[in-house]
């Protein structure tokens, strides 16, 4: 049987005894087991994985490869979300765990060898790890088969794999922290009049809900939802003062279906009611109204 005949069935289990057994290495120097870097273990599950109660550590790097699917990787820092295909490189030590409420076709790879020594002890992560995809499912292929002196192989082809990962790393732009915030923001300032919820702005971040709350704040110093009220009250406060649009016009302009609920939220912001500032500050006779129409966020506002 040829390994390209050997095909991964999604939802089940895929797994041969691990640690790898010394009988794939033998003993002349180029069947020698690598000292630089080795595989300890490959596991492949294609299903949903229910969180453990408990994080677990171990005092070896661990690669995480995602095919398809989403999960998380949990940590007592936070989630750390993937999705499609992407890879996790684990430090020895760190309390971990994985979730996936639906099927995350994943292959975790135990590593040993000095190549790693110099690394500093935390998480890299890859939200797009496409261009390895079929070395890594090479590499499962040819693991599952444990006929003859394969493990020089599987050094080299772990080599491969790792080292990829590294180099995708220092490229930048494929790590999951390039440019999320840029993102977030950009989709916030573009779509006030939009039912905005919390998990499509951690989507558009590739962070869980609760990681992405946290990270937002640490950069702006603001909620999600704190920042967002304030961008549609800005954007309220010039249409009152610049147009002669109806507040309740102006209220689904910057996400209010409810115009009672939204000048609520204006006084609070503005002390005061848009009726009060249009007086005080009355738009040029030449103003006209927008067209502009939308939804909002929570009871009044989407």
């Amino acid at each position: 049987m040829d390994i390209y005949d050997i095909e991964p069935t999604p939802g089940k289990v895929f797994s041969y005894p691990s640690p790898l057994t010394a009988e794939l290495w033998g003993e002349e120097l180029w069947e020698r087991r690598s000292a630089e870097l080795t595989p300890r273990y490959l596991h492949r599950y294609g299903g949903p994985r229910r969180e453990r109660d408990a994080l677990d550590a171990h005092g070896f790097w661990e690669l995480t490869f995602a095919f398809s699917g989403a999960g998380s990787l949990v940590t007592a820092e936070g989630d750390i979300a993937l999705r499609g295909c992407g890879a996790i490189l684990v430090p020895p030590g760190l309390l971990h765990a994985e979730s996936a409420p639906e099927p995350w076709d994943t292959l975790w790879i135990g590593l040993a060898g000095s190549l790693l020594d110099g690394l500093a002890p935390k998480l890299l992560i890859l939200q797009e790890a496409s261009p390895l995809a079929p070395q890594a499912e090479l590499l499962w292929r040819w693991s599952r088969r444990q006929i003859g002196l394969i493990g020089p192989e599987l050094d080299a082809g772990i080599r491969l794999l790792v080292t990829g990962v590294l180099r995708l790393a220092r490229q930048g732009g494929q790590n999951r922290d390039a440019g999320w915030l840029a993102r977030v923001l950009d989709m916030l300032h573009a779509q006030l009049a939009e039912p905005l919820e919390i998990p499509d702005l951690a989507r558009v971040a590739d962070f869980s809900v609760g990681h992405f709350q946290r990270r937002f704040k640490e950069e702006t110093g603001e909620t999600p939802l704190a920042y967002l009220t304030r961008l549609r009250m800005e954007e309220a406060l010039v249409q009152v003062r610049e147009s002669n649009m109806p507040v309740a016009r102006i209220a689904r302009l910057v996400g209010f279906r409810d115009p009672l609920y939204f000048s609520r939220l204006f006084r609070q912001h503005f002390h005061a009611s848009p009726t009060q500032i249009r007086q005080a500050h009355p738009p040029a006779p030449s103003s006209r109204e927008s067209d502009g129409d939308g939804d909002g966020f929570h009871r009044g506002a989407g």
